[in-house]
């Protein structure tokens, strides 16, 4: 018997604008001395950014910019890219970025800041440069959060779902589109407690047996349709479509959104997909940074029954 297994890396990514006002009063603040930007968060992560007017302590006086971990006694792997942007236009150029991922670590003496030379301050100075309008500078950092590389084998577990091969002998896509030949026709049609675009996605996956529709959406966008689209199988009884989207989202599972995720699964009766938000959950290494997301405050509120089978699981994992 020949057995086979993938290796998998889920990735989460996000960006923040940082705007510095009176661009020219920060000149001479010194060199390796920064103004740092509001908290946000990537990856159920926290992070800043740093603005060095006259450059990095003992660099080239450029000025430069850093992306800073400040979630505590987390250690992470981030891509990160420093653009600047044009106020009026909102164009983005100048990029600066990584070719691999650096490992960011508040734990210990871990190293969580990492830098770069953004441009020389005489560029900036140029009254022609289309990066200053009004006397402001608007730095842009797109971050990537690399996560843990998980492998996916043939054995059975939590995340990995069968689903039912098709059994559509034609696809029936077009018939949908253009609506030659349709004998039914749907028109001021009250469907509760279901937006527009999901019943489309619905009738689409009817006609075709696929979710092919929804290669146009990325990222919270295509989890949030997933979502909805769930609801939507389990309550019309489509179980095809069901086990993919349960599928679909035992993929994409991330710190920020697996508390909802689970109290999601439970209310539709998702067996894998529940295992596998436990099993993502109790892991030692994560299981803190899911306690602190709100997901995880709202869960222990409506749900606190289901946070006993998270804890125990941790505590088995903990012991292995």
């Amino acid at each position: 018997m020949t057995t086979a297994s993938t290796c998998r890396v889920a990735t989460a990514r996000g960006s923040h604008v940082f705007k510095i006002a009176n661009y020219s009063l920060h000149k001479g603040l010194g060199s390796g001395k920064f103004i740092r930007s509001g908290t946000f968060t990537v990856g159920g992560y926290n992070w800043s950014l740093g603005y060095y007017p006259d450059g990095e302590e003992g660099g080239t006086g450029d000025v430069a910019a850093h992306l800073e971990l400040v979630t505590k006694n987390a250690k992470v792997r981030a891509l990160f890219d420093f653009l600047l942007v044009n106020e009026a236009t909102g164009d983005r150029s100048l990029p600066i970025t990584q070719d691999c991922p650096k490992v960011f670590s508040t734990i210990d003496v871990g190293r969580n800041v990492w830098g770069a030379d953004l441009t020389s301050p005489s560029y900036l100075d140029d009254v022609s440069s289309p990066y200053l309008r009004n006397n402001c500078l608007l730095i842009e950092c797109e971050v990537t959060v690399v996560k843990e590389p998980h492998v996916v084998s043939d054995l059975p577990v939590a995340a990995e779902i069968r689903v039912p091969p098709s059994t559509f002998l034609n696809n029936l896509g077009k018939l949908l589109e253009t609506g030659e030949g349709a004998d039914v026709t749907f028109e001021m049609i009250a469907v509760e407690d279901m937006e527009p675009d999901v019943f489309k996605m619905l009738l689409t996956y009817i006609y075709t047996d696929s979710l092919l529709s929804m290669d146009g959406l990325e990222g919270g966008d295509k989890e949030e349709m997933l979502k909805h689209l769930l609801v939507a199988a389990d309550r019309y009884g489509i179980e095809r479509m069901k086990s993919m989207c349960e599928s679909f989202l035992c993929e994409s599972l991330d710190v920020e959104h697996v508390a909802a995720t689970l109290a999601l699964a439970d209310q539709h009766h998702c067996t894998s997909l529940k295992d596998a938000c436990i099993e993502f959950m109790s892991c030692p290494d994560r299981i803190h940074d899911v306690a602190a997301t709100q997901g995880y405050k709202d869960l222990k509120t409506s749900y606190p029954a289901m946070l006993v089978d998270v804890l125990e699981r941790a505590n088995k994992n903990r012991k292995i």
